[in-house]
């Protein structure tokens, strides 16, 4: 439908380019009519965006792509395809446009990648080009670019296959197949094994780490305070440290915890995907050289970078700017696979002694709690499974893909395999997002793309499929880029069967899925919070999460604490109570329960346990109480201690989740080197700042006179807990 002025413009227009409502509703509209009228920005007033126009331009576009990758794609000889892509009419009559200098002074390589684009590209639209003679470098710059992409992209067949997977995308249409769709069965970390939980700290000495750490953060309007530069999503503050230090801090008590029952200093790989969003790269890397590499050494840590992917509208315009410059995106997490390989990643974890691995994603600070990562890395390491999915319960309608049970008939058998499916895809593949057993929570669970890996296992697959899931992310209606999904190398690991999987034959399955609380698996940091809407994956609902934990651990301990409201009646900037521990106190909640017991915390209480060797018994906290060890040395020791101050300044603090506190009074207690703090039947009131240096014992006690305090030297320079395992295989600690 059209207005009065459109069509008045139409009419007016008639006599060059022939087009009427009537031809429109026909579809009877060329090619070049339709770029004419894009380029002149008819389109835009169209009332119906989805109108025949678009239908025509994708139709006609990807007819003409497939008949493009028809004949490329059967080119084998790299002058055969440059020759052959000269010879098209549409590069010869894009060529007109460019000085000969320019096109004489490239090399083939380069020439190949132009030409490619020049074969999808509107005359009209490269005629808003520079080419004035000192736009020359910039073009030569913009030729570079073409010729990574092209490389990158030659799986799927370059620059034209980078086109075709999007059209295709656009255009495609619900999938037809006959699968079964089931919730798929696993493991559950909740009520798991002994065994199984040791058998994660076994592995360890084979363990590396993947954190894709790329991420934008655009949601989460992230700046430096003082330059106001926009920064990425791994320099998030959480709980005072960056969202990056956060996922170190985890892997540090892992390794602690091994180091302690085993004898054994480990020193595990890192490998972080950076890209050149927002300056990603060199802001992680100045981060790295800032904290000294978290006191890791600098060659535990690999860096590669997620390439960017260009822009292109639904009707398969990329988005040029006149000075020779393309707007471009992060290509997805899911190119992570093949720049692996092609960085030698894989090579230098082979090198290391490292085949199984972890990836975790940096939004989700939360699911390092307890003894959720090592034993979901046991599992897939001693069941010999080349990948795993962490999934939790998930709410129906939510805006996360889901991990599902995969089962098709190929001829005679049963192929079948644990898959995701994103939430956009639903409808795509029939699936239908239904509650199960009246809780609300989906049939389907959450992917938390917290992901088990295999490194010969995975290699091979990404031979077979180097660019998995790919999808077409819009944005803004405008245009988009190519993704391609990293969960979605899990199709690759599939089982060939006779039957539907019965009973517990899913754990025949080269991959695996493995359950836990929501709670303890995943909480995001996606978006920014905006006052009077749900907190749900902003940095404040990920703290709630957080404190719910505290709850959890802390009232197992047998420690009395406030009640924590519900997440939709929270106070964001004023909890019951706060507690942060470093991971290494634990990192099993077992552990923790032996190192605490009983106690209380008072209405707005803070508690930071920033230390390891720890023992804390019937202790009162009411006000602010802070210990802290920075290499893990320091031993505390506090029985029937009452710390009363006037603790946190809740009202006068800063964003809660970002570590900002204003204390009116605190105990501070910090541990120098290996030294002791011993404090017994005691009240200790006010402010107070307390150190005891390296090779010293403090011991508080009470005296006629009040509080004293003695020194002495410490000459027992061991840890004060010695870590055992037990008959049953059940971790136990003594001093």
């Amino acid at each position: 439908m059209f207005n009065d002025k459109i069509s008045k413009l139409f009419f007016t227009l008639n006599g060059v380019v022939c087009i009427s409502p009537a031809n429109l509703k026909s579809k009877q509209l060329c090619y070049r009519d339709a770029i004419f009228l894009q380029f002149f920005s008819v389109i835009p007033y169209i009332e119906d965006m989805e109108s025949p126009v678009q239908k025509v331009i994708l139709h006609e576009n990807l007819e003409r792509i497939d008949d493009l990758m028809e004949v490329y794609c059967h080119l084998k000889n790299d002058d055969d395809k440059l020759q052959w892509l000269f010879n098209l009419p549409q590069v010869e009559e894009n060529l007109t446009l460019f000085p000969p200098s320019w096109i004489e002074a490239l090399d083939s390589t380069s020439q190949s990648a132009l030409f490619a684009l020049f074969s999808i590209s509107p005359k009209e639209q490269l005629a808003q080009m520079d080419f004035r003679d000192e736009a020359a470098l910039d073009f030569f710059r913009f030729v570079d670019e073409l010729k990574k992409i092209e490389a990158f992209y030659e799986p799927i067949g370059g620059i034209l296959g980078y086109q075709r997977a999007i059209l295709k995308l656009v255009h495609r249409a619900p999938k037809e197949e006959e699968a079964l769709w089931e919730s798929p069965p696993g493991y559950d970390l909740e009520n798991i094994g002994q065994e199984e939980i040791l058998a994660g700290l076994e592995v360890m000495p084979r363990l590396f780490e993947i954190y894709p750490v790329g991420g934008a953060g655009d949601r989460l309007n992230l700046q430096d305070k003082k330059s106001l530069e926009p920064l990425p999503a791994a320099l998030l503050p959480f709980l005072g440290r960056s969202l990056l230090e956060g996922l170190i801090r985890d892997l540090q008590g892992r390794e602690y915890f091994y180091e302690k029952l085993f004898g054994k200093k480990l020193i595990t790989p890192v490998a972080l995907m950076t890209s050149q969003e927002k300056n990603n790269s060199t802001h992680l890397k100045a981060l790295l050289e800032r904290h000294n590499y978290f006191g890791r050494s600098k060659d535990s840590f690999f860096l590669f970078e997620q390439p960017l992917a260009p822009m292109v509208s639904k009707e398969g315009n990329w988005s040029l700017n006149p000075n020779w410059s393309m707007v471009m995106k992060p290509g997805g997490h899911g190119v992570i696979w093949k720049v692996a390989k092609d960085t030698s990643l894989f090579s230098w974890l082979r090198e290391r002694g490292r085949d199984v691995g972890l990836v975790r994603q940096i939004n989700n600070p939360i699911c390092g709690l307890d003894h959720t990562l090592s034993t979901f890395v046991g599992i897939g390491a001693t069941n010999e499974k080349g990948f795993g999915f962490l999934s939790c319960p998930r709410l129906v309608n939510s805006a996360e893909g889901v991990d599902v049970l995969r089962e098709e008939k190929e001829g005679k058998k049963w192929s079948a395999s644990i898959i995701n499916i994103e939430y956009t895809d639903f409808a795509h593949h029939g699936i239908v997002d239904e509650a199960v057993n009246g809780t609300g929570h989906s049939k389907y669970p959450s992917n938390t793309n917290v992901l088990f890996i295999q490194l010969d296992a995975l290699a091979q697959k990404i031979d077979q499929n180097p660019l998995p899931g790919l999808v077409y992310n819009p944005k803004n209606g405008a245009a988009g880029r190519l993704e391609s999904l990293m969960q979605s190398i899990a199709e690759e690991f599939s089982a060939s069967l006779e039957t539907p999987i019965k009973g517990d034959e899913w754990k025949k399955l080269p991959s695996f899925i493995a359950y836990n609380s929501r709670k303890k698996s995943i909480s995001v940091t996606k978006r920014a919070y905006v006052e009077g809407e749900k907190i749900h994956e902003t940095p404040h609902g990920c703290l709630y999460d957080y404190l719910s934990n505290m709850y959890d651990l802390f009232s197992s301990c047998q420690m009395e604490l406030p009640k924590l409201a519900s997440i939709e009646e929270h106070d964001i900037e004023s909890p019951p109570f706060l507690i942060t521990i470093h991971p290494a106190l634990g990192p099993h909640w077992s552990i923790i329960r032996q190192k605490i017991s009983g106690g209380v915390m008072a209405p707005g209480a803070e508690l930071d346990l920033e230390l390891a060797e720890l023992e804390m018994r019937n202790c009162t906290i009411d006000g602010s109480l802070r210990i802290r060890s920075a290499d893990l040395q320091g031993r505390c020791q506090l029985r029937n201690v009452c710390v009363k101050n006037r603790g946190v300044d809740w009202s006068g603090s800063g964003h809660l989740f970002e570590g900002e506190m204003s204390r009116s009074e605190s105990l501070d207690i910090t541990l120098h080197g290996c030294s002791e703090f011993v404090a017994e039947d005691i009240e200790l009131e006010g402010d107070c700042q307390i150190e005891v240096a390296d090779g010293e014992r403090l011991i508080c006690r009470q005296s006629k006179d009040g509080v004293e305090f003695i020194k002495e030297k410490l000459d027992d320079r061991g840890p004060l807990w010695s870590y055992q395992i037990d008959a049953s295989k059940q971790i136990r600690i003594q001093k």
